[in-house]
């Protein structure tokens, strides 16, 4: 008995008594209790799968599997996906401490290793990495993602989930949604994953033409985030209205309660409605912060301040401040981008013009070397308001044309550039270019905090 204990524990990455007890059911709890008290079990850095057994003992196993003494290939394949399996289904915690975002983030590492041995990963891995990414491990699972596996298999849709917003290593390649079909459930979170990639570039059309291929898989986590990804293009592309009434359904089941809240902020933001946007997003980071889910929270904060600093509100400087701080935590280098343009907006408030435009340049360089064409249109928003504030009315001739690419996702930042007196050329102009709430009201408000009558 003890030596198929010793198989299976030596054949995972880590282990506890439950999961131990789950690959070989025939052992007593009393073998299990002595087999963990062997010198060869070392406690493992980490609240759950605690255990692991040691790295000398691990290669005697392997070479007894060489020989040919012990479990065939065949049975560790399906050993490896039954404690996959395991895993996949008793990680979720009800527990958003640290503990309980430790939990998730080891889960994902552990299907990533076992993965790479041949198991056969169940969908329901999918939560589990968007809960990893949330709970801000993204930065982490996407550099060690991309060390290990340079795109292949599970990793390699870790590496394409979690690796947007930081910097991690980018000279990879791009995953290519086709290299995984022979698992329904691989292609589509592949598929979600080059979307979401292709609408950080502005390229939206290109993102609908991936997500008009049919979800093959039932995984509803994919179905959410396919959903998500159709109404931000939505609302990136101007149909303000369109996005609107996905939002304010009475049940909106494809986006949790900050990712609802912070969509309709932005949605506010550009209709000019500051007080709702407000609203909006300190609703987003009150949901965020409750429920240890650190990515959103970051974003929140971000969108917060800025909102804040463009009507003057006293508290600015404080959510500033706590947005750098985290969005540094995370690494996310389109989120400190961003914070960089909040704070060029306020050096423009003091009237210190040399500052605001280095900040606005670190910002712009930051955003284009990641590809963020989307978050360069709203960088030329900041930038506009920035010179206007500065009384540097010749500046901003440079803002409206700071980005060519991502005609769609332009669209909306041109308006409003129109609205403070500078239109990119070659864009619609007009109602029929954007779904305002109100055209005559967004155009008023961004006049009012550009200081223009």
């Amino acid at each position: 008995m003890e030596q198929n204990l010793l198989q299976a524990a030596a054949l995972i990455p880590a282990f506890n008594i439950l999961l131990l007890e789950d690959l070989v059911p025939q052992a007593l709890p009393t073998e299990l209790k002595k087999f963990v008290e062997r010198h060869f079990i070392e406690e493992n850095d980490s609240p759950w799968l605690d255990l692991r057994v040691s790295e000398g003992v691990r290669h005697v196993v392997a070479s007894s599997v060489e020989q040919g003494t012990a479990w065939t290939a065949g049975q560790q394949v399906s050993l490896l996906t039954k404690a996959a399996r395991w895993v996949s289904e008793n990680a979720v915690s009800r527990q958003t401490d640290v503990l309980g975002r430790a939990r998730v983030f080891q889960a994902v590492r552990f299907l990533e290793e076992v993965s790479s041995l041949g198991a056969a990963v169940p969908q329901a891995a999918v939560s589990l990495i968007f809960a990893a990414n949330s709970a801000g491990y993204g930065r982490q699972l996407a550099m060690e993602a991309g060390r290990a596996a340079r795109h292949a298999g599970l990793s390699g849709l870790v590496y394409s989930v979690c690796q947007l917003e930081g910097d991690a290593p980018g000279n990879l390649g791009e995953r290519d949604p086709s290299s995984d079909e022979g698992s329904d459930w691989m292609a589509d979170l592949a598929r979600v994953a080059a979307g979401g990639r292709l609408l950080l570039r502005g390229e939206i059309r290109e993102c609908l033409n991936v997500l008009a291929i049919g979800q093959t898989s039932d995984e509803p986590e994919i179905r959410r985030r396919r959903r998500k990804l159709e109404v931000l293009a939505a609302l990136r592309s101007g149909k303000l209205e369109t996005a609107r009434h996905e939002l304010e359904e009475m049940e909106v089941d494809w986006c949790s309660t900050d990712e609802q809240a912070d969509l309709l902020g932005h949605l506010w933001f550009w209709n000019g409605s500051f007080m709702r946007a407000r609203m909006s997003f300190a609703l987003a980071t009150q949901y965020s912060r409750e429920h240890g889910r650190h990515l959103e929270l970051a974003r929140g904060l971000r969108h917060l301040a800025r909102v804040e600093e463009i009507i003057g509100t006293s508290n600015c400087q404080d959510v500033l401040e706590e947005a750098r701080e985290l969005n540094a935590a995370l690494d996310s280098s389109i989120g400190m981008a961003q914070v960089e343009s909040i704070d060029a907006l306020v050096a423009a408030r003091q009237g210190d013009s040399q500052r605001a435009h280095g900040l606005l340049q670190s910002s712009l360089e930051r955003m284009q070397a990641h590809s963020a064409v989307d978050d360069v249109h709203e960088l030329c928003v900041i930038g506009a308001l920035a010179c206007l504030r500065l009384d540097e009315p010749g500046k901003l001739l440079s803002w409206s044309t700071a980005s060519h690419a991502g005609a769609d996702s332009k669209r909306l930042s041109a308006v409003v550039l129109a609205f403070m007196g500078e239109a990119p050329q070659g864009l619609p102009m007009g109602q029929d270019s954007c779904e305002f709430a109100s055209l005559g009201e967004a155009r008023a408000a961004w006049r009012h905090v550009a200081g223009l009558r």
